[in-house]
């Protein structure tokens, strides 16, 4: 079946701690096979060395457990990084709410971090 690419915007927005983005997606969302991936881009910084997850759809109870996580580390000597992560589409809900979080990990005792400029990229069903 043919797929087209679409994408979503989040409101840019930079936080010290913790960014959790809700969204829809449509229920022709495709989950992801060898020809359509979903991609999380956005724009880092760091005022420390540090790592930084981003989840999928994660449990509020237990952030750790994500069917779509990424451990990322960001140096602060690098600047404004910009990243491209490829996710597992089977963490996703097709005509559901979804939720993305990115914050630092929980032993983290210094440092700050910045996330904007957020996009989430994916194929649909056409």
């Amino acid at each position: 079946m043919p797929t087209l690419t679409d994408y979503q915007t989040f409101q840019d927005s930079t936080r010290r701690e913790a960014l959790r983005f809700k969204f829809n997606l449509p229920d022709n969302f495709v989950e992801g096979t060898a020809r359509a991936i979903p991609v999380l881009m956005f724009r880092v910084d760091a005022t420390d060395d540090c790592t930084c997850w981003v989840h999928v759809n994660d449990s509020a109870d237990n952030p750790t457990a994500s069917n779509a996580s990424i451990e990322l580390r960001v140096t602060r000597d690098g600047g404004h990084k910009t990243v491209h992560e490829l996710l597992r589409g089977t963490g996703f809900k097709p005509g559901q709410e979804n939720q993305i979080l990115i914050h630092k990990t929980p032993d983290a005792t210094s440092g700050q971090f910045f996330v904007s400029d957020v996009v989430l990229m994916y194929q649909v069903d056409t």
